[in-house]
């Protein structure tokens, strides 16, 4: 740092502090609102908070970042948002609010979203979407807060980018990262993960809209309005995730119709069964395997077993899908063969009978497919499906800019393909009832047939022996 450098920070610090002793240092931490200023008051380095709607989480976020800043000269505190339009709209308006109200004295570049306390700290506003060049200078320095807006919209590389990209940058000073945001339509991810307590390390804080003194009386009546318009309303999805705080998907939104009630089995019936593995290769996106098996005389495909692994050689994959060939009668091996150099790698040196997998009409098959899973006619092995049913019920639709409805790019799909996969070759649709009794072994179900159409005839001359036949009815 040049000697001018450090001359203009040693007076700034001094104009700061002596301004500081003419009058009494901001009340950034709100008295009145006991839950926003236990939040803010945590010492924990990882915190989040789930909120409803109107909660006044992001107004406390606001005097959060500029009490580290004020407090802590020369530091700097970043908000990051889903969008940089969006951090601008959610945070920009607040933190003017703030700098007036507590009189601050602040100046704030509009151009590059940067607020400059007169400590010589600095708050910067961005989005997730920032190309990486302007990521790699805003992260290039040392923060002393970073919060995390809108969490719940964020898609799955937000684990990658609080752990392993933002972080670090705390390290100088000790700092505090904070994630805050509404449950949202998908029961996944790191923010879901956090407030429901499944990832460790993370304080959690939740409050909602009748803990915001300021806004108690309006969100009260508001909530009686729409009870009185609709008095089912507190069982929607929707009022749920925003009015109460829930993390609930909405069944009309899953991608796929099942429903552990009646798509579940725990043991696979007595019977010959025609095998099928579906593989949807991946690296960074897991490989997984999945493997179904179809009757000739049963309406039901059955899910047997799953298998899903990141980072899978191909070695690894050629050897689980021979132990299942060598295991099961499979007739087809059905795989994506979007990667076309791996699929004919292991099919030359591993000897895999591949099929490419049938990937047009992808949206039509899984219609098709939730047609039998509202039928029952899909079966799911309770104990070796676990994965799949996981990603069965956090699988969802999501409106693409056109209003093209499509899967939710936050969600996990590779055993749902796998699955759909075997799916598309199963003939379970064309089989016919078991046959018993003396209709067993070759020839029995032609048997059956012909007895069937004797007893038919049979019934029908005896009614026309009826006083009360009348012919024509039976044209």
């Amino acid at each position: 740092m040049t000697t001018r450098k450090v001359l203009q920070r040693q007076l700034t610090e001094f104009l700061a502090a002596h301004d500081a002793t003419e009058r009494p240092p901001p009340q950034f931490i709100d008295e009145e609102f006991p839950a926003q200023a236990a939040f803010i008051r945590d010492p924990s380095r990882q915190k989040a908070a789930l909120c409803t709607r109107r909660a006044g989480k992001s107004f406390g976020i606001a005097c959060y970042l500029f009490k580290e800043a004020y407090e802590n000269p020369g530091v700097q505190c970043l908000y990051l948002a889903l969008t940089r339009p969006s951090a601008k709209a959610i945070m920009w308006p607040l933190m003017n609010k703030v700098n007036k109200f507590l009189d601050i004295g602040a100046r704030f570049h509009h151009t590059d979203l940067t607020i400059t306390l007169p400590n010589g700290s600095t708050i910067k506003l961005s989005g997730a979407d920032a190309n990486e060049e302007q990521m790699q200078r805003l992260l290039g320095q040392a923060n002393k807060l970073i919060a995390i807006d809108e969490c719940a919209s964020f898609k799955p590389y937000i684990r990658t980018m609080v752990y392993e990209v933002l972080k670090p940058t705390l390290v100088d000073y000790a700092g505090t990262i904070v994630l805050i945001g509404t449950p949202g339509t998908l029961s996944a991810g790191l923010f879901f993960d956090i407030t429901t307590g499944t990832e460790a390390g993370w304080s959690i804080h939740r409050w909602n809209t009748y803990d915001n003194p300021y806004m108690v009386h309006n969100w009260t009546d508001e909530v009686a309005q729409l009870r009185a318009l609709n008095p089912h309303i507190d069982q929607t999805p929707g009022f749920r995730r925003h009015y109460l705080g829930e993390w609930v998907i909405d069944d009309e939104n899953s991608v796929y119709k099942f429903n552990p009630s009646r798509n579940l089995y725990t043991e696979l019936p007595q019977g010959e069964f025609t095998y099928i593995l579906g593989v949807d290769l991946g690296w960074e996106d897991p490989t997984a395997i999945v493997l179904g098996a179809y009757s000739d005389t049963s309406p039901h495909f059955y899910i047997v077993d799953v298998w899903k692994k990141q980072y899978a050689l191909l070695s690894e994959v050629a050897a689980k899908i021979n132990g299942y060939m060598e295991s099961y009668a499979v007739a087809h091996v059905v795989v994506d063969d979007a990667s076309k150099q791996a699929v004919e790698d292991m099919r030359a040196r591993f000897a895999i009978p591949f099929e490419a997998a049938i990937k047009r009409g992808k949206y039509d098959f899984i219609g098709i497919m939730n047609d039998d899973f509202v039928m029952g006619h899909i079966k799911l092995c309770e104990e070796t499906g676990q994965e799949l049913i996981e990603e069965y019920g956090n699988l969802i639709w999501q409106l693409n800019a056109g209003g093209v409805r499509s899967e939710d790019v936050r969600c996990e799909n590779h055993i749902a393909d796998a699955a759909l996969y075997c799916y598309r070759h199963a003939k379970h649709y064309l089989a016919d009832e078991p046959v018993d009794g003396p209709y067993e072994g070759e020839g029995g179900m032609l048997r059956m047939q012909e007895d069937q159409l004797e007893k038919f005839a049979e019934q029908k001359w005896k009614q026309s022996q009826s006083e009360d036949y009348q012919w024509w009815e039976y044209l």
